[in-house]
């Protein structure tokens, strides 16, 4: 392409028949059957019309999800995924007494009364740094490395040799 035209000549004029010119090179036939090919790359569009102008930019954009065509074909054809990289960590950062809390409708009083005694990864990391002598040398994107995350008790624990 030279100054935005294509050098090559595309695309190539419609004809009935293949015709040898004169300078060698032929018109090659070309039949005009209405098809047009638009190429262009994949879409991703997060659209919500809403009236309210507080928008929480970072949670829509951790909450945000796109597929590409080459994922898509490996999830299909159940080619394993997960196994061939490293485990990822989703440290989430919220403000005091802010967490994320979900439940269903009807049951608010009882997820908020469970997520007043569990604690986030970000409150036992907090937590972590007073209880365990040497673990605030570790910044909170670091501790992972360090330490594991349990669930169960909702604390870091020492990571062993070889957990992942």
């Amino acid at each position: 392409m030279k100054d935005g035209v294509c050098s090559k000549k595309y695309p190539k004029d419609f004809n009935a028949n293949t015709v040898a010119v004169h300078n060698g090179y032929p018109r090659n036939r070309r039949r005009d059957n209405g098809l047009v090919i638009n190429i262009k790359g994949h879409d991703c569009a997060n659209v919500l019309i809403n009236e309210q102008v507080n928008h929480d930019e970072i949670n829509t954009f951790l909450d945000c999800r796109y597929v590409s065509a080459p994922e898509a074909l490996w999830r299909i054809f159940e080619y394993p995924i997960s196994h061939m990289s490293h485990s990822i960590i989703r440290l989430k950062v919220h403000l005091p007494e802010n967490q994320i809390v979900y439940f269903r409708e009807g049951e608010e009083q009882g997820a908020l009364d469970r997520a007043a005694q569990r604690d986030t990864h970000l409150t036992a990391w907090f937590k972590l740094n007073s209880e365990i002598e040497g673990a605030n040398r570790y910044s909170y994107v670091d501790i992972p490395y360090h330490f594991v995350f349990d669930d169960k008790h909702c604390k870091w624990k020492v990571r062993r040799r070889g957990e992942n």
